[in-house]
């Protein structure tokens, strides 16, 4: 028996790393080409370009960092936005520059899934400085040609990213409902001091509705409860509107008369 229960977590665990080393993405990826060369000195801003070859079944995201001694030299360093690339095989550029004087020893490209899981990294061992004196180089015809293809794919994720307005509009409906109870309160106590007569009347209806609600939030508040603010979200926009609609009347009246 205690052979056959080894025997039997063994297969289990094989079977395990096999689904599993089944799962991981198959992703190979090289330089092919530089510009400069990874020796170089480099003007304030002038990109240092890679050109990476690759070959995946999942779409990719390139990504080059500058390191020197083991560590991220981020002071300074501007890097290539990440487009998504799809899977098969292609090339991809990727670029690393400095608005400020640097020295680097290493340039790190990193493979990313489309969803930023990094999935592998190759080191490209390099000997870079940026000075503020020079001048930039004139770009070769292959950088040109894959910068084309970067701005393009970044351009049509663009286009295809979802549209904002929707949520801006949610966020500002969410505000005014928030805000409506501070605004109610101000109308409401506004008109009452301000107003007479069928005016402060009018202006006194919606404490029919409110003098619950609140006599109900004020102790819901007070013990604590989760959704103390329910009924005044649901209550407060209504009065708060119906106030400033009165407000409103009110004005025209008083300046026709």
């Amino acid at each position: 028996m205690p052979r056959l229960a080894f025997a039997c977590l063994a297969l289990f665990f094989t079977l395990a790393a096999v689904a599993r080393a089944g799962d991981a993405p198959s992703v190979a990826f090289t330089d092919a080409r530089s510009w400069p060369f990874l020796e170089a000195r480099l003007a304030r801003d002038e990109p240092l370009w890679v050109q990476v070859d690759y070959r995946s079944d999942v779409p990719l995201r390139f990504q080059a960092r500058a390191y020197r001694d083991g560590h991220p030299v981020d002071e300074g360093q501007k890097m290539n936005a990440s487009a998504v690339h799809p899977a098969g095989h292609g090339s991809a550029l990727v670029w690393v520059a400095f608005y400020k004087p640097a020295v680097i020893d290493e340039i790190r490209v990193t493979a990313y899934d489309a969803s930023f899981r990094a999935i592998d990294t190759r080191s490209l061992p390099a000997k870079l400085r940026w000075t503020a004196e020079g001048e930039r180089r004139s770009t070769p015809g292959w950088v040109d040609a894959l910068r084309a293809e970067e701005d393009s794919r970044i351009a049509a994720a663009q286009r295809s990213a979802p549209d904002d307005a929707p949520a801006l509009v949610g966020l500002l409906i969410a505000l005014a409902i928030f805000a409506a109870f501070p605004g109610y309160l101000y109308l409401q106590l506004h008109s009452l001091r301000r107003w007479s007569g069928l005016w402060r009347a009018a202006a006194a209806l919606p404490l029919l509705a409110m003098g619950p609600v609140i006599f109900y939030t004020v102790p819901a508040f007070l013990a604590g409860a989760n959704l103390w603010p329910l009924a005044l979200i649901f209550a407060a926009p209504p009065a708060c509107l119906y106030l400033l609609a009165l407000l409103a009347c009110r004005h025209c009246v008083v300046r026709a008369a």
